[in-house]
């Protein structure tokens, strides 16, 4: 019984210390209004999806939706991650092409545990 409240303490402590990361984008000017959605129609010179690849919260790859313009991550340790993000796609002949990617880091700190110490602490004779 004691191992058991021992790991449950321990479980719910490492939770306490994890967050999210939400990474946001905008889409590009140069393609947003020129390259639509792929389609059963619309075949050549067309968005599919983005995909976002990371350490951490993000392993390996995710596809996301080519209408959203951001991902929540899932829980991640205190760390520093960096996610990967292009834009899936065909090009004018319909063939599948890939955008340039794009890097970005995100910084997980650890929350304070006890309260910050005074400050300006002097002894005078």
């Amino acid at each position: 019984m004691k191992h058991f409240l021992w790991l449950l303490l321990l479980a719910a402590s490492t939770a306490f210390t994890q967050s999210s990361v939400t990474l946001t984008w905008q889409a590009n000017p140069a393609w947003a209004t020129s390259w639509p959605t792929c389609s059963a129609t619309v075949t050549k010179s067309c968005l599919i999806n983005y995909t976002l690849s990371g350490s951490g919260p993000v392993s390996g790859s995710v596809a996301v939706p080519i209408t959203a313009v951001n991902y929540v991550t899932p829980s991640a340790p205190p760390g520093t991650y960096l996610f990967t993000l292009v834009v899936n796609g065909k090009d004018q002949n319909g063939n599948p092409a890939t955008s340039t990617p794009v890097t970005a880091t995100a910084t997980i700190t650890a929350p304070a545990t006890a309260p910050p110490p005074p400050i300006n602490f002097k002894v005078t004779p």
